[in-house]
């Protein structure tokens, strides 16, 4: 063997402990309970009754609610269960729209009202725009146009 073939094998032979050292801390950081799972919130369970008087607390307590010196938000936010419900967000999104508010604009205040994710505020956002199909035709004569 030549001195690079030396050094070659002298690189390798470190490397591969190296990596074997590495594993093995590893290792040890998985095994050891508090590794990471001190640093998780533990979140408790909570059926819906709790989780509905932990947000109308929330609601009352909210900064937003403050702000507005105790007046209800444009959208309702007392009980966001149903079709009913979606059904009046779409309507006021709508009037929105016709007053000329901007997408984002409306989106914005979807959340700051409601307190609802973004994925859900563009969902309610995008079935307030589609628009009603038209009826099946009737069997028989063909429509005039």
């Amino acid at each position: 063997m030549t001195d690079e073939d030396d050094i070659r094998e002298q690189l390798r032979k470190a490397e591969e402990e190296e990596k074997k050292r590495y594993a093995k801390e590893r290792q040890k950081l998985h095994e050891n309970p508090l590794g990471e799972e001190h640093l998780r919130r533990l979140i408790p369970k909570e059926t819906d009754k709790e989780r509905e008087a932990r947000q109308e607390e929330n609601r009352k307590t909210s900064p937003d609610f403050q702000k507005n010196n105790g007046f209800q938000p444009w959208f309702e936010v007392d009980s966001q269960r149903g079709l009913q419900w979606r059904r009046n967000v779409q309507r006021k999104i709508r009037a929105f729209l016709i007053h000329g508010s901007s997408y984002e604009w409306i989106l914005w205040k979807m959340k700051r009202d409601m307190g609802i994710m973004t994925s859900t505020a563009k969902k309610i956002m995008e079935d307030a725009f589609e628009e009603e199909p038209e009826p099946e035709p009737v069997e028989g004569r063909p429509k005039k146009k």
